[in-house]
């Protein structure tokens, strides 16, 4: 099982000034300045780091468009967007859509996936493959207690029932989209009809299914996760296809010795999905004034327990 894959994207503060606290050294890099936090300079690192002024085009184009392309070769794929409340993960998955019609806007890298897939397969289909893409969206609400409160289909508005199979209801809940246009378009429908997407964890799910010419038939995954408020998702048992893995492997893995809370909702929902036979993506939103160092560090040690147990 491979190791997940942990980008870090900076974000510049609401007020330029404030002190700065990190910055972008390296490709893979990050220091922090002199603070009570951080005495001295310190330099930490991980397996990409983006800078404040990087599009998410180039996010995506550098450290995801493989993932993306795996997805369409029949792996299942996970990223997950987390950081501190305002830290630019949302931004990070969904782009400035809320700007008027007559302003510039920058895509998301759900958008830019979505456009990939899309390229790709009419490639593949000039070749005689035939290709269909389902998509699902989800709001998971929990309780002040973590419980879950809701688990929605956020393109019906359908409130649906918690169930241990959820790769099967996301399949069944799916529609299947003909165009980037149309795929891109009912994502965001979805994501307006959540009514506050700061207080729920928000998914979206790519099914892509393709049969060559010689008739071999392929699924792929795609689940992007928006976490709500600062939180993770830990890995929940194990996938149907994987039930000889034991928790207790999963867990030292990946995110679960951590100082984050955990979203359980999410986690209860899509925990399988993190670990087990997916490609697990975590992007990191860090903001770059002083007082944000304190994630920076604890996102590193973080990854750099969970990694190497």
């Amino acid at each position: 099982m491979e190791r997940a894959h942990v980008l870090v994207r900076l974000r510049g503060g609401p007020s330029s000034n404030g002190a700065v606290g990190l910055c972008r050294t390296s490709a893979t890099s990050v220091r922090l300045e002199h603070s009570e936090m951080s005495p001295g300079v310190a330099s930490i690192s991980f397996e990409q780091v983006f800078d404040a002024d990087d599009s998410n085009s180039h996010v995506f184009q550098r450290s995801l468009t493989p993932a993306v392309d795996s997805a369409i070769q029949g792996r299942n794929v996970t990223l997950i967007a987390t950081g501190a409340p305002s830290s630019g993960k949302s931004f990070a998955c969904h782009g400035d859509h809320y700007k008027s019609s007559n302003q510039r806007t920058e895509p998301g890298l759900i958008t830019l996936a979505i456009r990939r897939i899309f390229s790709e397969l009419e490639t593949l289909r000039k070749g005689d493959w035939k290709c269909n893409v389902l998509l699902s969206c989800w709001s998971v609400g929990q309780s002040a207690a973590g419980e879950i409160e809701t688990l929605t289909d956020a393109i019906e508005g359908a409130t649906c029932l918690q169930t241990q199979d959820v790769e099967q209801l996301m399949v069944q809940r799916s529609v299947v989209v003909s165009t980037p246009a149309e795929a891109v378009h009912m994502y965001y429908t979805a994501l307006y009809r959540v009514q506050d997407v700061e207080k729920q964890g928000f998914v979206v799910a790519l099914h892509v299914e393709t049969l060559s010419p010689s008739g071999e038939a392929h699924r792929g995954r795609l689940l992007v996760v928006d976490v709500h408020g600062g939180s993770i998702i830990e890995p929940r048992g194990v996938s149907t296809t994987e039930k000889t893995e034991k928790k207790e492997q999963l867990q030292h893995k990946y995110l679960l010795d951590t100082q984050f809370p955990v979203h359980e909702a999410l986690s209860a929902s899509f925990g399988t999905f993190v670990g087990n036979s997916c490609s697990t993506y975590v992007l990191v939103a860090i903001q770059t004034p002083a007082q944000f160092q304190q994630q920076a560090w604890i996102h590193y040690l973080t990854v750099t327990v969970a990694n190497h147990k």
